[in-house]
């Protein structure tokens, strides 16, 4: 039996006991059943509207982020392709620059080839003049200048006939 049934005066059971309080607490029972409905409902409407305004609100939020993606999609696409130019530019720069170098090498590497044979040509000139001009010396010297036999013959001659006056 429940605690109400036994707390109840005697000779009332629980189903006469329920009629008294309908009758004593009924109208406002149902007043606050009727307030409780209407706040249920009343929270009911307003939970629906805040979830709609919050549907929406994350929709247009949605929206925005996949405009901000698609913008920085779009201008990281856009710097790759201006990176992408400038490295072109770059290497083209590189590769005309090592031709030039290539070229300037080959011409420089040409001109000390011609200045070292210019120069082996006038040293040989300038040996091949001083070995003339040396025979050319030695001739000279040689027709100048006695040799020590033809001395030695002179002298001896001038001994004789230096002795061959003093004798006489």
């Amino acid at each position: 039996m429940s605690e109400e049934a036994e707390n109840a005066p005697e000779g009332m059971d629980e189903k006469s006991l329920e009629t008294v309080r309908d009758i004593l607490f009924g109208a406002q029972a149902r007043e606050n059943d009727k307030r409780s409905k209407h706040l249920e409902d009343l929270i009911k409407t307003s939970v629906d509207r805040l979830e709609r305004d919050l549907n929406k609100q994350l929709a247009a939020l949605n929206k925005s982020l996949e405009k901000a993606q698609d913008q920085l999609r779009k201008e990281a696409a856009n710097t790759a392709d201006k990176l992408s130019a400038r490295i072109d530019k770059s290497n083209e720069a590189i590769a005309a620059l090592d031709a030039q170098t290539a070229t300037n090498l080959g011409d420089m590497q040409d001109q000390h080839n011609a200045d070292l044979a210019a120069l082996e040509k006038d040293a040989k000139n300038w040996n091949e003049d001083l070995a003339k001009q040396l025979e050319l010396v030695h001739a000279q010297l040689k027709d100048t200048k006695l040799d020590r036999a033809t001395i030695s013959e002179l002298l001896a001659s001038m001994a004789v006939a230096i002795a061959d006056d003093s004798k006489d």
